[in-house]
């Protein structure tokens, strides 16, 4: 797309330099080219030209962000949306690996602050897409927006070595898709996360637990299974008094829910439908989410993907962000987009989005959503709002927004 930009830009600049040359040319050689029809023709290619060139420069100036009242506009399901739910720049989120590209963002919000702060999350680094560094973070922050390690030294809390590669140099052996909860009965902080070996072709589910956030017990095995048939993606645990719940992906792309008493035998498989508000909805195809219990209800946000070839991880690199409700956790209403890619070529956010986050305080939303660029940059940015059809991305020059 942006070599045909550069080239339709060139040919317009050449036929308009072209068309004024010529025009000079004859005017000072005083040249008889039949007037009026060489005239019409250079005025003809001097339009073209100017369309040409003007084309490009039009959508370069619609993907500059930082031009006031400009809001980027996609199109989404045969319709054009604005953009305005993304946020102007990612979040500064303190990796051990010297960097900020960061994904699988899950976050725990408290009334009154827990240990110093009144926001836990828990994420994992994934710099341009290496899964060596795929390892589950923790950090706090007390205004949504700065973000600290809550104990030097304390990241990764985990950190496996793969040995073996693929053909393609990437790790049959790594973490990923981690989840944070907080246990009132027993009034500590739970981190998931699923450890992926290929190599043995398992998939297990890790728990460490803390009543501090500073000092976190052992990690422990809460799930193990051949992972072909029985892989957890992305697994997004409740804790209520009735025990634990867990939504995942399965492969096929299906949305199954379990149950537990204590978090580690589970029972009541369950596979659940739940169609997306789309055109052709038949053709989604579920990825990773993350779900809420809020006032009694179940809130689910999923990215979700249209299966276009039988390469989905192209696919899945291109993906919207969905929510649905349901009363039980098991029946749900349609999935409904709320928030897309930016579509803007040099953002991290502009390709696609993945493995998102939510928590709600007093009637808004606060989505904390993973975002891909072209370039394979990872981040995550904060939107925001009390309406998930107009939902605004923050804007760290304007915080006030934030905060009101």
């Amino acid at each position: 797309m942006r070599i045909r930009l550069v080239v339709l830009g060139i040919l317009g600049v050449s036929l308009v330099i072209f068309a004024l040359t010529s025009c000079f040319y004859a005017y000072i050689n005083k040249k008889d080219y039949k007037a009026k029809t060489f005239y019409t023709l250079m005025i003809t290619l001097t339009i073209i030209g100017s369309l040409l060139f003007s084309y490009p420069c039009s959508i370069y100036l619609k993907n500059k962000r930082n031009i006031p009242g400009k809001e980027l506009a996609i199109q989404f399901d045969g319709k054009i949306v604005t953009t305005q739910a993304n946020a102007k720049e990612r979040l500064f989120l303190p990796m051990a690996y010297d960097t900020i590209e960061a994904t699988h963002p899950s976050v725990v919000s408290f009334e009154k602050k827990w240990h110093g702060y009144s926001y836990w999350m828990a994420v994992t680094a994934y710099p341009k897409g290496d899964a060596t560094k795929e390892n589950p973070h923790i950090l706090a922050s007390n205004d949504l927006t700065q973000w600290v390690e809550p104990k030097s030294g304390l990241n990764p809390l985990d950190e496996p070595h793969s040995s073996k590669n693929d053909e393609h140099n990437r790790p049959l052996q790594y973490d990923s898709d981690t989840h944070l909860i907080f246990n009132k009965e027993k009034q500590r902080l739970e981190i998931f996360w699923r450890y992926v070996d290929d190599v043995r072709n398992k998939v297990t589910i890790y728990r460490q637990t803390t009543s501090d956030g500073q000092d976190w017990s052992n990690k422990e095995i809460i799930y193990k299974e051949n992972r072909k048939p029985n892989d957890w993606i992305s697994p997004a645990f409740v804790k209520d008094e009735s025990g634990y719940k867990v939504w995942y992906v399965t492969r096929g792309f299906n949305i199954v829910y379990r149950d537990s008493l204590d978090g580690k035998k589970w029972k009541h498989v369950k596979k659940l439908s739940i169609p997306y508000d789309v055109k052709r909805p038949d053709e989604m195809r579920h990825w990773h989410l993350d779900v809420q219990k809020i006032d009694g209800k179940y809130e689910m946000m999923v990215v979700g993907f249209r299966k276009k070839s039988d390469n989905t991880l192209k696919d899945r690199h291109t993906m919207s962000l969905y929510h649905s409700t349901s009363v039980n956790g098991k029946d749900w209403e349609p999935l409904k987009a709320i928030l897309h890619p930016s579509g803007i070529k040099t953002a991290w956010d502009g390709k696609g989005l993945y493995r998102s986050s939510f928590i709600k305080e007093n009637g808004n939303y606060y989505i904390f959503y993973s975002g891909i660029g072209y370039d394979q940059t990872r981040g995550i940015g904060l939107s925001y709002g009390d309406d998930l059809d107009n939902l605004q991305g923050v804007d760290f020059s304007h915080l006030e927004k934030l905060h009101n």
